[in-house]
């Protein structure tokens, strides 16, 4: 696994260093926050369904307001780290216990955003496949810390350069 460590830039708002293999926090904690947020990966939860569902109305919303302001709505969707990175995910599971490896989906959120944004005709660009389709090869999130690291932004930025000018060229 390739780690890049160099990047060229400013920090803004801080007299520190970035540090792209710089540790979040502490891997018990990280674990422990995915692991609260994992719920969204498991499929038949009551409060992801609930949850997402909030999302769905504000999407509704905010696709209203920019056809009220005559501006273009392109939503883009970020994987989570548990989503690409399969050593996180067997460690998130093995924390939980006692859920079935059968009840998890790792791609459930992204199908169901894909469908709701297509029912509302909402363009958008998910991330996802290209994100996974590279883990393998490199990092792409920062050290116990669910931020991408220089890889995965430049990865973001490369799928958005291609797929943004197909999308708003086609208005």
């Amino acid at each position: 696994v390739i780690r890049q460590k160099e990047w060229k830039g400013n920090v803004v708002h801080s007299a520190e260093a970035y540090l792209d293999e710089q540790e979040g926090m502490s891997e018990n904690k990280y674990l422990e926050i995915e692991a609260q947020r994992s719920h969204v990966f498991r499929r038949h939860d009551e409060l992801f369904a609930k949850t997402f569902q909030n999302t769905v109305l504000y999407l509704k919303q905010i696709r209203d307001i920019c056809h009220q302001q005559q501006c273009d709505l392109v939503v883009v969707v970020m994987p989570d780290e548990m989503q690409v990175d399969n050593d996180l995910q067997k460690k998130v599971m093995s924390q939980i216990g006692a859920i079935k490896p059968d009840e998890w989906d790792f791609s459930l959120p992204n199908r169901l955003l894909a469908s709701e944004l297509e029912k509302l005709g909402i363009d958008f660009i998910d991330l996802l496949d290209a994100f996974k389709a590279r883990s393998h090869e490199m990092h792409l999130y920062r050290p116990q810390d669910s931020h991408w690291n220089i890889a995965g932004n430049r990865i973001a930025a490369d799928v958005l350069a291609s797929q943004l000018p197909l999308i708003l060229g086609k208005r």
